[in-house]
């Protein structure tokens, strides 16, 4: 049993990756959803990396960029893996935001 957000969950076992490890990069939400599959993969033998992407400033009421960051850390560190935060505050204006305008 593996204990997540203070509950017991049985998460699936599966088979080792046989052939040399694979990196993968998992974006980190500071969710479960993200967290489960960085933990998964790395159980599989993957070489796992983490990234947290910012999209928009958290300075907005509502946002909660800052707690996910530090959530996605959170699981990184526990996880053993390493962490990148990108900045996408632009990209994100100019891809989408400014297209709906």
């Amino acid at each position: 049993m593996n204990k997540i957000n203070g509950k017991f969950a049985k998460l699936p076992t599966t088979n080792a990756v046989s052939q040399t490890s694979m990196r993968v990069a998992v974006g980190l939400s500071g969710g479960v959803d993200s967290a489960v599959s960085a933990y998964l993969l790395k159980k599989q033998g993957f070489d796992v990396s983490c990234i947290y992407l910012i999209c928009y400033d958290s300075d907005i009421p509502g946002c909660r960029g800052d707690n996910d960051r530090k959530d996605a850390l959170a699981v990184a560190m526990h996880l053993g893996l390493p962490f990148q935060v990108l900045d996408f505050r632009q990209a994100y204006q100019t891809a989408v935001i400014d297209y709906f305008k």
